[in-house]
């Protein structure tokens, strides 16, 4: 009697091992993530995600998952960031290519990418492959360099038991966002008009205002060619500066991300004839405005 329940226990434990292992939908997630470049527009870059699965001949031929992303080492809310050094720049992933549907770490399911698992026939191995898209608003402040972050993607399936999403595979992947130094004149200058007198005995001036949008702690310089000129017979000089009076050339600065004003001043000295006559005249002449970054 001893011998034969040792047996029957054992044949037991056996039969438990053999339906344990029916159950054996596994799965795993994989994303080469996304490189581009960002210069102050909108920026759409797209990726891609492969889910992979295996399972028995006697396991569903159907399983039902979830797919979120995390919001990344740096985070500030649902909003992702990449980093480069102490500078962040914001980022999101989205499940369409024109960056209406958020694509998130929590919320509801339209926020997540989910389907069914389908092997066909009686194939053993299932593969789902879908897009996604990270997406970076235009007009952020940046500095020049490269910002990286990794995100956790989570996948939640159904392993073959029941009725719920019972397993999880995770993978990362990365970000990486090369920002480019970008300077532009984003208000041009306008005309300087001098009103002079023959042999008048104070100097005639005149001011223009114009305005950068430069990358933060990108440094530029600004110079006016030509600095001088002459019009009807009346020499004047050209300077620029940071207010409506006085200046050099060149004039230095560095950039803030945000709109910066500058100022092209003009002087044309007392005491000069000129070459109008009684009736008076008028004269221009072009200069150009350099930026040089």
């Amino acid at each position: 009697m001893k011998t034969k329940m040792m047996v029957w226990l054992t044949a037991v434990l056996l039969l438990c091992t053999g339906t344990v292992a029916q159950a054996a939908i596994n799965c795993n997630i994989s994303s080469p993530g996304a490189n581009t470049n960002y210069e102050g527009v909108a920026v759409t870059a797209q990726s891609s995600f492969s889910i992979n699965c295996t399972r028995l001949a006697a396991d569903p031929g159907t399983a039902a998952y979830s797919l979120r992303p995390s919001n990344g080492l740096n985070p500030s809310g649902q909003t992702n960031n990449a980093a480069f050094g102490a500078n962040r720049l914001a980022y999101a992933h989205f499940k369409d290519s024109i960056c209406t549907a958020p694509w998130r770490a929590s919320g509801n399911s339209s926020n997540a990418f989910e389907g069914d698992i389908n092997f066909i026939g009686t194939a053993l191995t299932a593969t789902v492959n879908g897009s996604f898209w990270v997406c970076i608003s235009g007009g952020l402040s940046y500095a020049a360099g490269v910002y990286n972050d990794t995100v956790t993607m989570t996948l939640s399936y159904n392993n073959g038991t029941g009725n719920k999403l019972n397993a999880s595979a995770n993978d990362t992947h990365p970000i990486s966002i090369n920002t480019v130094p970008s300077c532009t004149i984003s208000s041009a200058p306008g005309n300087l008009n001098f009103s002079y007198t023959a042999f008048q005995g104070t100097a005639s001036t005149a001011s223009t205002s114009f305005s950068t949008t430069c990358t933060t702690s990108l440094g530029y310089s600004m110079s006016v060619t030509a600095a001088s000129g002459v019009a009807s017979g009346v020499n004047y000089g050209l300077n620029l500066n940071t207010s409506a009076s006085g200046g050099s050339i060149p004039l230095g600065s560095v950039g803030t991300g945000a709109l910066q004003t500058f100022y092209i001043n003009g002087s044309a000295p007392a005491a000069q004839a000129g070459t109008c006559g009684a009736s008076g005249c008028s004269a221009s002449q072009s200069h150009s405005l350099i930026i040089t970054f």
